[in-house]
């Protein structure tokens, strides 16, 4: 499954809301981050929404757990192609998950998370893993 997050915030730009988008692994990674550093079992399944309040409750764990994820690339040698994606195997810890490279996108879905509430949808244009 491939999830792609739809915001209630529309960008200045484009008008559209954005979206953000996470394969299987890598939402599971972002949950149990959040979970870890005090955002409780909200499930956030596709068809869910996440209100406002709930989103900064969000990124507000997931800015707690920054200071874990390294800022260097602490995956290199443990990754895999899945389908058309190189992504990191499942060995790989959640804080590991978003280090180097990845902090950037992490940190971009933190700052949409505080922009206001999302949708959680499948993206059936994005193979799952």
């Amino acid at each position: 499954m491939a999830v792609q997050l739809v915001s209630d915030e529309t960008h200045v730009v484009t008008g559209e809301p954005w979206r953000h988008w996470f394969d299987d692994r890598s939402w599971d990674r972002v949950r149990e981050l959040a979970r870890a550093y005090g955002f409780g079992e909200t499930r956030m399944e596709p068809g869910d929404y996440v209100g406002e309040e709930e989103a900064a409750r969000l990124a507000e764990a997931l800015e707690k757990a920054l200071t874990a994820i390294p800022d260097r690339d602490a995956v290199r040698g443990r990754t895999e192609w899945i389908g058309d994606y190189h992504l990191p195997t499942q060995d790989v810890a959640p804080a590991e998950w978003f280090s180097g490279p990845a902090k950037i996108y992490y940190k971009e879905f933190i700052r949409h998370c505080r922009a206001g509430g999302f949708r959680v949808e499948y993206d059936a244009s994005r193979p799952g893993v």
